[in-house]
């Protein structure tokens, strides 16, 4: 939990973005990379302390059992793996048809499971290749789903998103970002620059609540964690990660007043 959290804004690409979109502040690159790491800590401590309740992920449909007969016929090996391992079996005896592996009166058993180690590392290859498949077309829809709403977002919020905030109170611009971060769902090694173009109408505050919330969590993440995790799993994890991203956030209230 803790590096997931933290690998986001404490990675050198984020950190050296985050420098060059202020170049006459250094010290907003400090402030991101320490409030960070605190929401990180917080965040982690948190599930450590109260863990959450059953199981997080979603259970699974499992492929029904192979039956005694086709066990026995087959390799020991694993579970995913018997359906390849028996094709390779059957390929095997029908290239091999009339010679020593084919002859009457000598065991198969032993053959058939040397044919399983010879070609283990085959089907653990053909096995990966078909999780990265399943994943990829489930993950895709969710990804493009989430861009699409941010695209939605920022082309309605305009060039300049906080103009109506530079009277609200400190507090509120810093929910306001956060939503916004949520909802954007900005690459963490370009949201400095878009923070940066803010600077001359937000709080310190605000920015370093954009800043800190939004490479956390948004909605491309939010999706992506629903069609995996539980929808109580999901919520607990984004109230995880709000909460103390606004309070570290806001602890610094007086002391950022001259950062920017």
């Amino acid at each position: 939990m803790t590096f997931l959290c933290a690998a986001p804004i404490l990675n050198p690409v984020s950190l050296i973005s985050t420098w060059y979109a202020f170049p006459h502040n250094h010290m907003m690159v400090v402030a991101r990379a320490a409030l960070g790491f605190a929401t990180a800590l917080v965040a982690g401590y948190s599930m450590a302390i109260l863990p959450p309740r059953g199981l997080p992920l979603r259970a699974r449909r499992t492929p029904a059992s192979s039956s005694p007969s086709s066990a026995s016929s087959c390799p020991t090996v694993a579970s995913e793996d018997r359906h390849d391992a028996c094709a390779m079996t059957a390929d095997f005896r029908s290239d091999h048809a009339g010679t020593c592996c084919d002859r009457p009166g000598i065991a198969t058993d032993g053959d058939d499971t040397l044919i399983a180690r010879r070609h283990r590392h085959a089907s653990t290859a053909i096995t990966y290749l078909r999780h990265i498949h399943d994943d990829f077309l489930t993950l895709m829809p969710l990804v493009l789903v989430g861009v699409a709403i941010a695209t939605v977002v920022r082309v309605s919020l305009g060039d300049n998103p906080a103009s109506g905030l530079s009277t609200t109170t400190t507090i509120v611009a810093m929910l306001v970002m956060m939503v916004f971060a949520y909802l954007g769902s900005i690459c963490s090694s370009t949201d400095a620059v878009i923070a940066a173009s803010l600077a001359s109408v937000l709080p310190a505050p605000a920015l370093l609540a954009f800043l800190v919330f939004g490479p956390m969590m948004d909605v491309k993440n939010t999706l992506m964690l629903m069609s995996e995790c539980t929808g109580r799993f999901t919520a607990r994890l984004i109230a995880t990660i709000a909460v103390p991203a606004f309070l570290v956030c806001a602890i610094t209230i007086p002391l950022t007043e001259g950062l920017l």
